[in-house]
């Protein structure tokens, strides 16, 4: 014979299980979060504010750059630009100076850092641009432009607003907070505007 719970304790019952469901997977992203590098980088961005998916702020990441000659010669051997060059899947290294974290190089294979205090390698797709150094020179650069998934940062009503109107602004100061964790996957954990952080938190 068999036996179902009435209405009025399965329902209950369901209710417990998804809010531990829930519950279990905010306290996961929230260690993620905590537990990964915590880089920051220049971004460009704007606020849609779409109806339906709530206030946020869009952002794109400023990591494009020229590769070196040796750099542009390693990557050209890694990877066959004549048939992808506008779907690469690898690494960028980002090495922290004065300026910020900045890109400086693209691997095919997870590099090797020798000091990873001040570099950190993510994995991200990108994209291999050939660019003449000037008008009149004849000399090609390789450029990469990497494409990284994350490009929303949700914030209540208030915070997106003031996040919006500093945007409007050319000389804001953008930047992606981001947390990378130790398989190099980069996690958005918060936006920063001239100084101002504004990062994911639960509670």
């Amino acid at each position: 014979m068999t036996y179902y719970l009435k209405p009025r304790f399965a329902l209950p019952c369901i209710a417990g299980v998804l809010t531990l469901g829930l519950l279990s997977g905010v306290g996961t992203h929230m260690h993620a979060l905590s537990s990964g590098k915590e880089i920051s980088i220049a971004a460009q961005g704007y606020d849609p504010r779409d109806i339906l998916l709530g206030h946020y702020v869009q952002l794109r990441a400023d990591l494009e750059f020229a590769l070196t000659p040796e750099n542009a010669e390693e990557v050209r051997s890694d990877f066959d630009l004549e048939r992808s060059a506008n779907d690469l899947e690898g690494w960028i290294v980002l090495r922290n100076d004065e300026s910020g974290w900045q890109p400086v190089s693209f691997h095919a294979e997870k590099p090797v850092l020798a000091d990873k205090s001040t570099t950190v390698a993510i994995r991200t797709n990108a994209y291999a641009e050939e660019v003449h150094a000037s008008d009149n020179d004849a000399t090609v650069t390789l450029k990469i432009v990497p494409q990284l998934d994350i490009d929303r940062f949700y914030a209540n009503q208030s915070e997106a607003l003031a996040i919006e109107e500093r945007l409007r602004a050319s000389d804001a100061d953008v930047r992606m907070i981001l947390s990378v964790n130790a398989s190099g996957e980069p996690l958005l954990k918060g936006v920063s505007v001239d100084g101002n952080r504004q990062v994911i938190s639960w509670w």
